[in-house]
């Protein structure tokens, strides 16, 4: 466990904040870092969504809040210069023509109609103090297949025949 990874499960609480670790990735000679610390629920419903969105803000503030109280000499200047978006995962998978497997991205599998590439492992966000990165050995930095996100023919012809809202 890292330096700050110690502090937010120590004093994360006392902050406001959901996740007890986190990843921090500095850039040398630059005088920035960007830290991915904080944790929102990723509700479907767009108003609920929004409001997960300035609460993840909010936590992000307290997160520069706690590491500026912690190490002030690293980060006792640390502003967010930009918020970075909610990601969503398990919440919006789609229903495509193929579902990419964890034997898949562990065996470096090769795809012809690959279409993404990640080096990232498999990360698991589970319960929302908790994150898991799983890796098996080195993972290859395989692309991604392109049916994933393809829906079937009959799919998409009922999606574009439905009436829409006037």
């Amino acid at each position: 466990m890292g330096e700050i990874d110690a502090v937010l499960a120590a004093r994360g609480e006392e902050y406001g904040l959901l996740r007890r670790g986190g990843l921090a990735f500095f850039f040398p000679g630059r005088g920035t870092a960007v830290l991915n610390v904080t944790h929102i629920e990723a509700p479907l419903d767009p108003v609920r969504a929004s409001q997960a969105q300035f609460d993840g803000r909010d936590q992000a503030d307290q997160a520069i809040a706690l590491l500026k109280a912690e190490f002030p000499k690293a980060f006792g200047e640390a502003r967010v210069r930009a918020y970075g978006y909610p990601g969503r995962r398990q919440t919006r998978w789609i229903k495509g023509r193929h579902q990419l497997t964890t034997e898949e991205i562990r065996a470096g599998t090769r795809f012809d109609d690959a279409v993404a590439r990640t080096a990232w492992p498999i990360e698991l966000h589970d319960r929302s103090g908790a994150r898991k990165l799983r890796a098996a050995g080195r993972l290859p930095a395989g692309p991604g297949p392109g049916r994933c996100a393809r829906t079937s023919a009959r799919r998409r012809a009922l999606r574009t025949s439905l009436p829409t809202a006037s």
